[in-house]
């Protein structure tokens, strides 16, 4: 599955992009190097390509209990039942998105974990579904899901799961296309080239000497104000 990943790049870089089109900004937003369920992610839905910032983890409009939908089981959509699952199936048919990102991790089975980007794109689209809740006040709560499928050769070695990652040329056919069945030959494993980098796990020595130096250095400042 797909809970971790990375959006190290602007709003401004986004507009930088062709591919992309964006014609308007909602929501300003600066890099981060690790986004999470629930969590704020950027995403380009369809009509005049609007990048706007959207909660990750998706909320059905027809949603009566917010507080029922977990974050995390509806961060993802299977690709190979996304038209049988009541909570996807509306928005497949008909609000589709791009999930931009830089990067995306994954753990193996030891809970290592690697980063994966894609090569030659500083920034790519996840396949991605959204919707719009409004609670009884007239508030409203944008929200996304990201679509994952089988791994392809580099994913497989780690994990049995990967996001759907759409070729640039393939985002205007994603965002209005009608065919259901053109839409699904979209979720497929990437096939092009993806960089693997194992995240080493800082050493816990490391991290007491670093919390004594921090204590070290509040104790002393604590003096200084005394």
């Amino acid at each position: 599955m797909c809970y971790r990943v990375s959006n190290d790049f602007s709003d401004v870089d986004v507009m930088q992009i062709k591919e992309f089109s964006v014609t308007k900004v909602m929501s300003k937003f600066q890099a981060r190097l690790n986004v999470f369920p629930g969590q704020d992610i950027p995403v380009i839905v369809p009509g005049s390509r609007i990048l706007d910032m959207y909660k990750w983890g998706l909320i059905p409009h027809w949603t009566r209990d917010i507080k029922s939908i977990s974050k995390i089981k509806l961060a993802n959509a299977r690709a190979e039942s996304i038209l049988e699952k009541p909570s996807f199936r509306e928005s497949f048919i008909k609000k589709r998105c791009l999930v931009l990102a830089s990067g995306f991790y994954e753990y193996d089975n030891l809970k290592q974990l690697f980063y994966y980007t894609v090569s030659g794109q500083m920034i790519f689209a996840f396949a991605g579904l959204y919707d719009e809740w409004k609670d009884e006040g007239g508030e409203i709560i944008k929200s996304c899901t990201i679509i994952t499928t089988e791994p392809n050769e580099t994913v497989k070695r780690v994990h049995d799961r990967m996001p759907v990652i759409l070729n640039p040329e393939d985002y205007e056919k994603w965002l209005t296309g009608n065919s259901m069945v053109e839409l699904r030959k979209l979720l497929v494993p990437y096939s092009g080239e993806l960089i693997v980098k194992r995240i080493d796990k800082k050493p816990k020595i490391k991290k007491e000497k670093e919390k004594k130096e921090t204590k070290k250095k509040t104790d002393k400042n604590q003096k200084t104000l005394i």
